[in-house]
């Protein structure tokens, strides 16, 4: 997430979600924080992202679309089954 509106100084909190699910958190660096996971399941999903703001800031919040699509599916020499997917950036 960056701020459109000004630079977000270094170690502010920005929370992530999914579909209001909090994910996580990632302090600001450079005026953006960044948030990586491993748990979005294959399908479209809209991220929000939000800065609570402080005395000198105000809240601010922004969204961006995640799409994880399904690449394949196998089996490992156990014939365990397993799921491989990728994330691609619609924001």
């Amino acid at each position: 997430m960056t701020s459109p509106f000004a630079t977000i100084p270094n170690f502010e909190t920005v929370t992530f979600f999914d579909r209001g699910t909090r994910m996580g958190t990632a302090a600001t660096a450079n005026g953006t924080a960044k948030f990586s996971t491993r748990t979005l399941r294959p399908g479209t999903r809209n991220i929000d992202a939000t800065y609570n703001g402080d005395a000198t800031f105000k809240r601010s919040s922004g969204t961006l679309t995640q799409v994880v699509e399904l690449a394949w599916a196998g089996s490992d020499i156990h014939g365990e089954s397993y799921l491989c997917w990728a994330e691609r950036n619609h924001g």
